[in-house]
């Protein structure tokens, strides 16, 4: 089966026929397709066989795609989500999981309408398949969020949304909430008829009976009026009876048994036509206890023996509630102690038994609030410690980055300083070479002049000689460039040879700097004799002998 299914959808989907049927889909509005797809929400999806409805609805995909129309694509994705809602064998939690995937998409896609329409078959799928009524509630909580501000033209699903909500709360006697959105739900009258019967009948007599629990039957009566009326104006027998039969009842209240009997007995006769067994045995019992409340005894026996029968055949046993205590009385007052006293006991029994169910329902839905806020509250706990853990790992990562920008900061001002260092080096290195062989210079021309005069007295030579001669301030000037060119060379001198001279240690700085001892001797003012002097006692602290170089050792310190 699984391979023809698959071999059906492959060809359809080579195919335009099926396409071409849906056409009609394309470029709409959510609102404005509502109508054209009713048949296939409330007949195909429910009734029609799981092939042909995958491959209508494949047909669709085809046509949306075409089109790119969002809108149809998201209402494929509904379509197919309904599939699953209709068919109760498969596991809760893979329908579940698909209406959460269509609530994403819509999300995602940005369509209210249809998150709405997620959220609400989530509400009743939890209410009335799962019976977890909290989580019901708080799904159409939702929707009402999402649908409050919507005009019915918009959202024509708004009073049905809203009615669903009410009934929700109709059914655990939260009477006050059920009239509150059956009021919303009336306000919001769609642009057309989407479900049979008219819905509107419906939440008219809802929220009589509402009102009517609540003991206001002057209200209760407006409303169920206004249900008969429009059951009578669009001719549905059904409302009217049920709708004549609630009026009925509200005349039984007040004690005006003469409108209440025909009323009552209208309702009793359309449920027989209608074989609705259970709205004529409710109607039944009523008439029964005003018979009884009259006095006529054997009428009474008629109407609640039918009353009984009825009950019986509708399967509602909750209606014995109402019937046992009626027939425990007919019996009293006919001198049927026995029969009084059994079907005393059994309302007594079916009441505790009644109220036994609403109690589990209501400790039921307790509990599951309980449940729900304590999921919820490990959830936010969860939630938190991982907002606590984000945090934690954005501190560290931010600690982190700060140190790394620090040790960037720190990199790149090193590597400004050491281009400073390095370019004053270079700066003095470049000065000092400069200085020494202006000397060199000098000391060249001024041997070329003493060639040419001999030793002669001539002002210019002796203004040359003095220029090449270093003063204190020049030496102070020379000594702060060679520092800058040979960092930390005198210091490492000083250890190198401890108890220098001040002329030894000049004498060794000229040397670093490949002097002659001509130049040397010029710059210093003295004779080169005295040259080879400050060499020799230089040599004899290092303890070298003649043959070894003494140039070759300054270079190394």
């Amino acid at each position: 089966m699984k391979i023809f299914y698959l071999i059906f959808f492959t060809l359809l989907s080579f195919t335009g026929l099926a396409q071409n049927r849906y056409e009609y889909l394309a470029s709409k509005t959510s609102a404005q397709r509502i109508k054209l797809l009713l048949p296939f929400y409330h007949s195909t999806l429910q009734y029609e066989d799981s092939a042909v409805i995958f491959a209508k609805i494949d047909s669709i995909r085809q046509v949306a795609n075409q089109h790119h129309d969002d809108d149809l694509q998201m209402e494929v994705s509904l379509l197919y989500a309904h599939y699953f809602y209709y068919r109760q064998y498969f596991p809760p939690r893979k329908v579940l999981a698909i209406l959460d995937s269509v609530k994403k998409e819509a999300i995602q896609r940005k369509k209210v309408w249809a998150e709405a329409l997620a959220e609400n078959m989530a509400a009743l799928y939890n209410f009335t398949t799962l019976n977890h009524y909290e989580v019901a509630f708080e799904h159409h909580q939702r929707v009402y969020n999402l649908i409050k501000d919507l005009s019915p033209n918009e959202f024509p699903h708004k009073q049905n949304c809203l009615y669903q909500m009410a009934d929700e709360y109709y059914v655990f006697n939260d009477f006050e909430e059920s009239i509150r959105y059956n009021r919303l739900a009336l306000e919001a009258e769609p642009p057309f008829k989407l479900y049979p019967p008219a819905l509107r009948i419906i939440i008219l007599n809802t929220l009589g009976l509402s009102y009517q629990k609540l003991g206001r039957l002057d209200s209760s009566d407006y409303y169920l009026k206004g249900a008969h009326a429009l059951a009578v104006k669009e001719n549905n027998d059904a409302w009217q009876g049920i709708s004549s039969g609630n009026l009925g009842y509200n005349a039984f209240l007040r004690r005006q048994f003469d409108i209440a009997v025909p009323l009552l007995e209208k309702d009793v006769t359309i449920a027989l036509k209608n074989t609705d067994w259970g709205l004529a045995s409710g109607s039944l019992m009523v008439l029964g206890d005003i018979s009884l409340q009259r006095g006529n005894l054997f009428k009474a026996d008629h109407e609640l023996s039918n009353a009984r029968q009825y009950v019986y055949r509708s399967g509602q046993y909750q209606r014995l509630q109402s019937l046992y205590p009626l027939l425990s009385k007919l019996y009293a007052a006919e001198g049927s102690t026995a029969l009084a006293t059994r079907y005393l006991d059994s309302a007594l029994y079916v009441k505790d038994s009644m109220a036994r169910k609403l109690n589990a329902l209501q400790l039921l839905r307790a509990r599951q609030k309980v449940d729900l806020e304590k999921y919820r509250s490990d959830m936010d706990s969860i939630e938190n410690q991982r907002k606590l853990n984000m945090l934690e790992r954005d501190i560290l990562i931010g600690i982190v980055l700060l140190l790394m920008g620090i040790a960037i900061y720190i990199y790149k001002e090193q590597r400004k300083k050491y281009r400073l260092q390095n370019e004053e080096l270079k700066t003095a290195s470049k000065q000092l070479s400069d200085f020494a062989r202006n000397i060199s210079e000098k000391n060249a021309l001024l041997e070329l002049l003493e060639q040419q005069h001999g030793n002669e007295t001539n002002e210019t030579l002796q203004q040359l000689r003095h220029s090449t001669i270093l003063t204190d301030s020049d030496w102070e000037y020379f000594r702060d460039l060679f520092e800058k060119a040979h960092p930390g060379f005198l210091e490492r001198l000083k250890e190198k040879i401890p108890g220098l001279t001040p002329a030894e240690t000049r004498f060794i700085v000229l040397s670093k700097l490949s002097l002659s001892g001509k130049e040397m001797a010029a710059m210093l003012g003295i004779g080169t004799d005295a040259i080879r002097q400050l060499r020799s006692r230089v040599k004899k602290k290092l303890n070298l002998g003649e043959e070894t170089s003494l140039e070759d050792i300054i270079m190394h310190i």
